[in-house]
């Protein structure tokens, strides 16, 4: 089989993502705003969308699908998302008390309570691209998403909604001919504006949730949010010490993703409300960067464990 060569531009988007995973839970989880947080209000507007358009994008110019056939695909799709997700929910829920089978099984949901929600989706997401030349299953399954979450009142299938259509979209970016339209500096320049105007006028308020125009922000930032970043990181030269810590976490992902929930407990601490808005952000920045170099390490020293690497990372 072809040796695929890593991408270094990826591997920095990556980085760049799993860095706000980290410092969106630790907005949420140590500031007394929590989810209020300007900073947590703005990261989690899009981060999540991001992810799921890499992903995409990753497998489309790696043609996973093409090259593995559907069998060795949809295998490695359980291998890689579905093994973690079971054997980190399942540690997860020893470590919270759970002793029961029920209880154990119960947990293995997609609901974004559950951590380690985003493993479940994504495979629900690739196993959708089997299916992606019946174009209408993709606009069905939005269209539904967004429908259960007007009828429970949840917000929750809207995301995944937006998050399925930026997944289409890291897809279609794949395309040379699309990804020239979308990286020309009038379309950045396009899609940073819209996003800088969105964000003004973002959140909106839960109990508004049915309003038209609250849906409409939620999918216009998570696709020009997309568009945005991608442009940045393909026209801006990093400095080589940022570019190597991004592109180096990049690489680990999934490891950055599953750890840090056993290094640093969500409610060990929170920060006095009295500390200066710059104080709070530099130390959870700090600690956000810190979790990612221990995750990092911790995974590279698991990854020489052939049996350990497999169950915790489904990597061979």
């Amino acid at each position: 089989m072809k040796h695929i060569v890593r991408n270094q531009h990826i591997d920095i988007m990556k980085g760049f993502a799993i860095l706000l995973v980290l410092l969106g839970h630790r907005f949420m989880t140590n500031t007394v705003e929590g989810a209020q947080h300007p900073v947590s209000i703005i990261i989690y507007s899009f981060h999540m969308a991001f992810f799921f358009f890499i992903s995409s994008y990753v497998n489309e110019i790696t043609h996973q699908l093409e090259r593995k056939g559907i069998v060795k695909f949809i295998y490695d799709k359980v291998r890689t998302l579905m093994l973690p997700f079971v054997v980190w929910t399942l540690i997860c829920f020893w470590i919270d008390g759970g002793n029961s089978l029920n209880g154990f099984v119960s947990s293995l949901n997609f609901y974004p309570v559950n951590g380690y929600w985003f493993l479940p989706v994504l495979f629900v997401f690739f196993i959708y691209l089997i299916t992606k030349k019946i174009r209408t299953f993709g606009v069905i399954f939005i269209i539904l998403f967004i429908i259960l979450g007007l009828l429970i009142k949840q917000v929750f299938p809207i995301w995944y909604a937006s998050y399925l259509i930026t997944f289409l979209l890291g897809g279609y970016m794949a395309d040379v001919d699309i990804e020239k339209k979308l990286t020309t500096n009038h379309a950045y320049g396009i899609s940073a504006l819209v996003l800088v105007m969105c964000w003004c006028i973002y959140p909106f308020e839960a109990s508004s949730l049915g309003k038209s125009g609250n849906l409409f922000l939620i999918f216009v930032i998570a696709l020009v949010s997309c568009i945005t970043f991608f442009n940045f990181f393909k026209k801006i030269q990093l400095p080589e010490f940022l570019a190597t810590y991004f592109s180096e976490i990049g690489k680990y992902t999934l490891v950055l993703y599953l750890v840090p929930v056993l290094i640093l407990p969500a409610k060990t601490f929170v920060l006095n409300g009295q500390v200066t808005f710059a104080s709070e952000s530099l130390i959870i920045l700090s600690i956000a960067v810190l979790h990612s170099l221990v995750s990092y390490v911790i995974g590279r020293i698991i990854y020489e464990i052939p049996y350990l690497r497999l169950i915790l990372f489904g990597k061979k």
